[in-house]
């Protein structure tokens, strides 16, 4: 729904289980985080784009996250509130990568290790995967491309991102020996997380 409004949103939450109050915080804490109604929707409820939630559960260590909605219709409101109210405080250049990458807070903080200057080169990566793919998808297909095309070896570009070959990662982007158009249509994806 792409002219969806702020009142729309508040429906779409309170549809699925939250309170007026609870929903009204939620959008309240979107709008801080300077997202229109048509983001906040994708941001709670689109399968493919919205940000993920964890809602205290593990699976063999591995945290449980699910699409604001799916936690809102579980229980999970006040799950959906205090991931909303840490994405408006967290600073603009982290909610543009949780954006353009498609990942949660967590994960972007994991890339940039708290660091200034690797937020910033993360920050101009994002630039040149978004000027190349267009979309958010296709650039989150492409950091989790294996770099060799097959199995043998997974190494992903979002896996050089996260160690200590980020500057390297970045010049191969800007200077094109790594073509991300061409990475994303030979594949395989190989998702294992951030």
């Amino acid at each position: 729904m792409s002219r969806a409004t702020r009142a729309d949103v508040v429906t779409l939450l309170t549809a699925e289980g939250a309170a007026t109050e609870e929903a009204e915080a939620i959008v309240v804490a979107l709008e801080r985080a300077e997202l229109n109604p048509p983001q906040m929707r994708r941001w709670l409820a689109d399968s493919a784009r919205a940000y993920t939630v964890s809602v205290g559960a593990t699976v063999h260590g591995v945290d449980l996250k699910q699409v604001p909605t799916h936690a809102i219709e579980a229980g999970r409101a006040d799950a959906v509130q205090d991931a909303a109210e840490r994405f408006a405080a967290a600073a603009p250049e982290e909610r543009m990568l949780c954006l353009t990458f498609l990942c949660d807070l967590d994960a972007v903080r994991r890339l940039s290790r708290g660091e200034d200057e690797r937020l910033q080169l993360l920050c101009e990566a994002a630039g040149l995967l978004r000027g190349k793919l267009k979309k958010d998808i296709a650039v989150n297909e492409a950091l989790q491309t294996t770099l060799s095309g097959n199995f043998d070896d997974t190494t992903r570009l979002v896996d050089w991102m996260s160690d200590d070959r980020l500057a390297e990662a970045v010049e191969a982007l800007r200077t094109g020996a790594i073509d991300v158009v061409e990475l994303r249509k030979r594949g395989p994806l190989h998702f294992v997380g951030w």
